[in-house]
């Protein structure tokens, strides 16, 4: 794949989940496929949900009141 697109995509709704969210992402960054990307959807004000995980493949969308999987539909390269 030479042109820098991900292979697969991973839509990850974390709306009050974010005592299962350090090891949901661990385990998206510890596949031996290296080309995704991590849509994290959430409508918590948090910010900090993506920053001891800081990966250019990984961002955190704003679901505004969307149906989180809807809204990281959207998203997908």
């Amino acid at each position: 794949m030479s042109n820098g697109l991900p292979l697969f995509s991973v839509i990850m709704p974390c709306h009050r989940q974010h005592d299962y969210l350090h090891g949901a992402i661990s385990s998206v960054l510890a596949q031996t496929e290296s080309r995704w990307e991590l849509l994290l959807v959430d409508d918590s004000p948090r910010q900090d949900l993506i920053i001891a995980h800081e990966d250019p493949r990984m961002r955190r969308l704003a679901s505004g009141g969307i149906r989180e999987t809807s809204c990281g539909s959207a998203m997908i390269h």
